[in-house]
């Protein structure tokens, strides 16, 4: 099998992260089925759409400021981006202005074109609300152990340098309910911090152009150059 039989949009489409392809203008070029799942739209919903029209910003901090999103981060600094662990509440589109609290690990890739321009931006995410909710459940237990999230709050997002405020539409006017993260390692360790490298393998007996579609996020992590 060599890769150029491999149909990699098909791979993209079925992949259980959840994925996007937007724009250098945040306006949605093509979404997986994880994804689109995750925020409970159809693909004709979002397509040629502003993402910050889909699914809203977070409101702004204590302070005023915008909350900075990875996709705004990764054009600016054209370089990939990381949340390791971040909350995006998401609209429910059966009750509009009404939005579910989500927490999510997202990454932000620039794809630039043949000007050397960033063109494309591909978003990978992992929803890890569930491991939230069990989290504050057993925190809840009469006899658990550790700190609580009132006890020993930690604002676990990955930092970004100070900068003027991005221009945007869709700021939510309602304020979160929990801003901050428990710093806990027990906790910290079931989350998976980026989301994960994929490579596509041949299956067992098959040789051919080997490795098959790794991606350059791939070669970098097991060392290939």
């Amino acid at each position: 099998m060599l890769s150029e039989d491999i149909d990699f949009y098909e791979v993209f489409r079925i992949n259980p992260t959840a994925m996007a392809l937007l724009t250098a203008d945040f306006e949605f070029i093509d979404a997986n089925d994880a994804f689109l799942a995750a925020i409970g739209r159809g693909l004709e919903d979002v397509i040629g759409r502003n993402a910050f029209e889909v699914v809203p910003k977070m409101p702004e901090d204590s302070g005023g400021h915008p909350k900075w999103t990875a996709l705004e981060a990764a054009l600016t600094t054209e370089r990939r981006e990381v949340y390791q662990l971040h909350r995006y509440d998401i609209e429910d589109p059966a009750h509009p202005g009404v939005f579910e609290e989500r927490y999510w690990s997202s990454m932000v890739t620039p794809v630039r074109g043949l000007s050397g321009e960033v063109e494309v931006l591909e978003l990978s995410a992992r929803e890890v609300t569930p491991i939230i909710s069990q989290f504050r459940s057993l925190q809840a237990e009469p006899h658990a152990a550790g700190p609580t999230l009132e006890q020993e709050p930690a604002n676990v997002q990955v930092p970004l340098p100070r900068r003027s405020a991005p221009t945007g539409t869709g700021l939510r006017s309602h304020a979160p309910q929990h801003t901050n993260l428990p710093d806990v390692p027990a906790y910290r360790d079931r989350v998976e911090s980026v989301p994960p490298v994929h490579v596509l393998a041949l299956p067992e007996g098959e040789y051919g152009d080997i490795p098959v579609g790794v991606p350059a996020s791939a070669a970098q992590a097991i060392g290939w150059r």
